[in-house]
């Protein structure tokens, strides 16, 4: 794990390898320990999230995402998801994802940057 500013936000990066985050104890674990240290987004590589994530009719990831909205941090899912079955679903929920505040999907940590910089660029 390492924690950056980006342009102004504090973001926790968390390592490939690590535990997989599968719902919301899991979430509610991570996004808590982000909240205390003022963390505003955390990075999370596609691997360490379990596959019912991915799978529209789970509800895993409208739990996910209610945590992170319910902790005011945004969970950036960082990674290629070529690896996934992309269903309609999923893609409808990731593009949705990108245009709100609470869950992003960007294929790496550049692009999670970027949107970081435009966001809080003057004008």
């Amino acid at each position: 794990m390492n924690i950056e500013d980006v342009h102004g936000v504090r973001v926790m990066l968390l390592d490939a390898d690590g535990p997989t985050i599968s719902g919301a104890a899991d979430t509610a674990d991570l996004l808590g320990n982000a909240w205390f240290e003022h963390i505003g987004v955390v990075a999370v590589p596609v691997q360490r999230l379990a596959p019912e994530f991915f799978r529209p009719g789970t509800g895993v990831a409208g739990e996910i995402a209610r945590k992170a909205a319910g902790y005011r941090v945004t969970l950036a899912v960082v990674g290629d998801l070529a690896g996934v079955d992309r269903s309609d679903a999923l893609s409808d929920f990731v593009a949705e994802s990108n245009s709100g505040e609470h869950v992003w999907f960007y294929d790496d940590a550049a692009a999670l940057r970027d949107r970081l910089s435009s966001a809080v660029a003057p004008g």
